[in-house]
């Protein structure tokens, strides 16, 4: 099974996640990793994927590791491949 296309979604449901939980705007992320609302919006959405840069400007932005935000995603993933 192919993970790529798995990795990009979850990752973008993570960040969305805590976009919610910290009650933060996508217009102020997409200002902070300092891509357009529209790229921002692809990412989210996992039509395309944060490039290394964009992920950790976004994960400074949130206040998380890229560790933490790359591990909540895993599980997803896993449990996917595994099925």
């Amino acid at each position: 099974m192919e993970t790529q296309p798995l990795r990009r979604t979850a990752i973008a449901a993570e960040v969305r996640a805590e976009l919610a939980r910290q009650n933060k705007t996508q217009t102020s992320l997409a200002k902070a990793t300092g891509i357009s609302v529209d790229t921002l919006r692809r990412r989210l959405t996992g039509r395309s994927s944060f490039n290394a840069e964009e992920l950790g400007s976004a994960c400074r932005f949130l206040g998380i590791s890229l560790d933490e935000i790359v591990g909540r995603a895993q599980a997803p993933i896993d449990e996917a491949v595994a099925s």
